[in-house]
């Protein structure tokens, strides 16, 4: 009986070598599609598009990359309640655009977006202004100087935004750090000259589970010892779900890079027949000086 078992499993192992063979795989023919990018906000004073024609393809890592062609000559409307209105291309913005006064924007109202390009491709997609803005109840920052080989200078701070009530809020808060500094030949030669830090969002949601109240928290480390000021910016936006998902999933798609432990993120799209978002968002500002 052993024999016969160790006849068969040779048999089988020679069958398997038998069938190796180095395989041609094609990769089907990517399809080009149209990239739309557009957050609309009755608190800024313009409407703008960004379009773009996408050349999908494998980098030499194997990672699937999308390489974008800008498109000048598309047709994009957006529409809204009882009329709609062209954008229309502007050179030094890159982007397609429209002016508040020319269509101003409603909170609580939904609005559509089409673009059609010249090529007979066509895409839409649909987001709603959130209604309220997001009240800011506390935003502190500290500043220190610790010597070691360097003078570097610790800047923090700490904020927290209060939950809006009976509804579902998705919450994206971003913050920047600015500085000024004297003339410095490693800087260039304009006076009071700032040097931009910008943070990362944090993005939060009461979707699955009721909160009371949002909270986030930032520190840069800074080797300059000529600042002369610095202070804190915080942006707090009440989004559209769209705005807030295509948002998150690009931060942290960004996050993973080529990570090899990292799981794969999905960057998520609104735009029917393309890709890319149209979305929406009520923002409000805050400025913290700390020197």
């Amino acid at each position: 009986m052993k024999k016969k078992i160790f006849g068969i499993s040779v048999i089988v192992m020679a069958a398997l070598a038998g069938c190796t063979k180095k395989a041609t795989i094609k990769l089907p023919e990517a399809e080009e599609k149209l990239v739309v990018t557009s957050f609309i906000t009755p608190d800024d004073s313009l409407i703008t598009a960004v379009v773009r024609g996408s050349r999908p393809k494998f980098s030499t890592s194997g990672i699937f990359m999308l390489d974008y062609d800008e498109i000048s000559d598309a047709a994009v409307e957006i529409s809204g309640p009882g009329r709609t209105s062209a954008l229309r291309f502007d050179e030094s913005l890159q982007a397609y655009f429209l002016t508040a006064e020319e269509f101003p924007l409603v909170p609580g109202e939904s609005y559509t977006m089409s673009v059609s390009a010249a090529d007979g491709k066509h895409v839409r997609a649909t987001t709603t202004i959130p209604l309220d803005t997001l009240e800011t109840i506390r935003f502190t920052g500290e500043i220190s100087r610790v010597e070691t080989i360097y003078s570097n200078l610790d800047v923090s701070c700490s904020f927290e935004v209060k939950d809006i009530p009976g509804k579902v809020n998705y919450v994206a808060m971003y913050h920047r750090q600015t500085m000024e500094m004297p003339v410095d030949t490693t800087w260039g030669d304009d006076p009071g000259f700032a040097f931009f830090n910008f943070g990362e969002g944090v993005f939060e949601d009461d979707e699955t589970e009721s909160v009371s109240s949002y909270r986030g928290s930032a520190r840069w480390q800074n080797y300059h010892d000529t600042v002369t000021s610095v202070a804190i910016e915080l942006m707090v936006l009440n989004c559209s779900r769209e705005f807030y998902l295509y948002n998150r999933s690009v931060q942290q798609a960004l996050y993973a890079g080529d990570n090899p432990f990292g799981e794969p993120v999905m960057v998520f799209s609104n735009v029917e027949g393309g890709y890319g978002c149209f979305g929406a968002y009520r923002s409000t500002k805050r400025r913290l000086e700390l020197k």
